[in-house]
């Protein structure tokens, strides 16, 4: 288990208003967000052990760190606001384009413009890639990194 839970140290873990915990990582060069009881995260955890042990980890302490990591979300994590393709920060509003290049549409009083690049380090770059969703498959946050 100890190299599931090193393994770990690269997801920003959180939790939602229902104590859902969620993962924030980079995944080819981009950000997404996973609930950590959904088979994505999972499949995640399980590449990475088996890419630093040529094993799989067992049922059993996979759940276990699964367990941790819950706790680390629900009781360590911040809470932040989970949607779905669509969402609203800092009185913008981000929609998900879905498309191969994960970017958003960032919409304000201003005007709107295509957030293209989610690590560009502006105000609308971590929101916009927080609500990632392959086709509605997972529900995503929608919130900055601090």
């Amino acid at each position: 288990m100890d190299v599931l839970l090193n393994v770990a140290t690269a997801a920003r873990l959180f939790h939602a208003s229902d104590g859902t915990g969620f993962a924030d990582l980079i995944i080819d060069g981009h950000r997404e967000t996973w609930p950590l009881r959904g088979k994505r995260f999972q499949a995640w955890l399980r590449q990475q052990y088996y890419e630093r042990t040529w094993d799989a980890p067992s049922p059993a302490a996979l759940n276990a760190a699964l367990n941790v990591f819950e706790a680390q979300a629900q009781f360590d994590g911040p809470q932040r606001e989970v949607s779905v393709r669509l969402a609203e920060h800092d009185g913008l509003i981000y929609l998900d384009l879905t498309d191969e290049f994960w970017r958003c549409v960032e919409i304000g009083a201003n005007g709107w413009r295509i957030a293209e690049d989610p690590r560009s380090g502006s105000a609308a770059a971590p929101a916009c890639s927080r609500f990632r969703s392959r086709r509605g498959a997972d529900q995503l946050s929608c919130s900055r990194r601090f």
